[in-house]
């Protein structure tokens, strides 16, 4: 019984080799299967012949430069206005008599003349003023000619528009 037993052990060996070896097929194909499934089932479609495909064109403005703005200070009007005279505004000689406005190196009835200005001309006042003498100065420059500048006295001056 011995021999029996042990040529039975062997054939129930042999067949579950082939039962097992049967299983694992049918268990890798089936894993295969479903992988291969899922890979379809999750792959988007492939365009056919017959789709179209439609494009977006979106136009962009062309590129402009960027003004470039020169700043000048504007000094602020305040107490440097005086009759109505201030940085900034534009003033007529007048008032001479014919004999003209002297214009002055720098503020005072003593400085250097520069040069002799007639009644209607206009000037800019770029400075001032300064009281010396007497006088109230302001710095002007020729609205003209712009080597015409120095300095003058305000009861020759009136602004103009």
């Amino acid at each position: 019984m011995n021999e029996f037993l042990t040529q039975t052990i062997q054939r129930i060996k042999r067949l579950w080799n082939v039962w097992v070896g049967i299983a694992g097929g049918v268990f890798a194909i089936a894993v295969c299967g479903l992988v291969f499934l899922l890979v379809w089932v999750l792959t988007p479609e492939a365009e056919t012949e017959n789709s179209v495909l439609h494009a977006v064109v979106t136009r962009l403005p062309a590129p402009t430069r960027t003004p470039v703005v020169e700043v000048t200070p504007t000094p602020a009007l305040d107490e440097n206005v005086i009759d109505g005279i201030g940085f900034g505004m534009r003033v007529e000689i007048f008032d001479t008599g014919g004999s003209g406005l002297r214009f002055r190196a720098e503020p005072g009835i003593d400085a250097e003349i520069e040069f002799i200005a007639s009644d209607g001309e206009l000037f800019l006042v770029e400075g001032g003023p300064v009281e010396e003498d007497g006088f109230l100065w302001w710095f002007l420059v020729s609205a003209d000619v712009n080597s015409r500048r120095g300095w003058a006295v305000s009861p020759y001056l009136r602004t103009v528009e």
